[in-house]
Formats: C-alpha cells, structure tokens, sequence
C-alpha cells in the first residue's frame, strides 16, 4: 500500500473519487506550491463526502441513545429496567441556575473554595 502510494504520487494520478487518490492529488498539489489549488481540491471533496458520513455516523447514534442495548449479565437475577420519556409541561428554571438532573446528585460544589462535597 505504501509503495503503491508513492507510485501513485510521482505519477500525479488525477483521481480523487478514493480517499488515496484525494490525498495524493491535495499533497502533490502542496509539493508543488500550488496551495490555492490544493484548498480547492479540500473544499470540494468536503462538500461531496462530508455530509454522506456524517448523516449515517449521526442517525447510528441517536440510534444508540433512544434504544440503548442493556447487558443483564451483570445485574442480580429477576433483575429489570424501566424506560419512559417525558416532556416537562414548562421550561425548568432553577433559582442556583444548576442544570435539570432526574436523579438529584448528593454532590455538591462549595462556594467559598469551590471543592466537591457530599450534600448532607
């Protein structure tokens, strides 16, 4: 692969529809002193590429957080979960301006020092 890649610059191989061939044409192009061209070339091949694998990489995802998988091996026998979502009926505004957690933290950061404690 490494020698192909090298072959493949010194003959400026004008390809770019592969990653190889991308780079090659953007680092010959850079070798040459051509930079305005090169950023050309970047710009291009970001807006053909970057959308097709960011919208397939972002839906697995939300994939994973709506339906996480959960692995029961580790809990106690007759062990089980239970999932619901909610929509607060209001924005929530706290007075201490603190984020909106389900499950209350028992730690807490002090004011003075601003070291972490347990609440009491």
């Amino acid at each position: 692969m490494i020698v192909d890649f090298f072959a493949n610059l010194s003959q400026g191989s004008s390809d770019i529809a592969t990653l190889e061939g991308f780079i090659t044409q953007y680092h010959q192009e850079i070798a040459t002193g051509k930079k305005d061209k090169a950023d050309e070339l970047r710009d291009k091949w970001k807006k053909d590429n970057i959308s097709k694998k960011i919208d397939s990489h972002v839906s697995s995802l939300l994939d994973l957080l709506q339906y996480p998988k959960i692995d029961f091996s580790y809990l106690p026998e007759y062990s089980f979960t239970l999932q619901f979502t909610f929509t607060l009926e209001k924005p929530y505004i706290s007075r201490d301006e603190q984020e909106f957690h389900i499950i209350d933290n028992p730690i807490r950061k002090d004011r003075v020092f601003g070291l972490p404690y347990v609440a009491p």
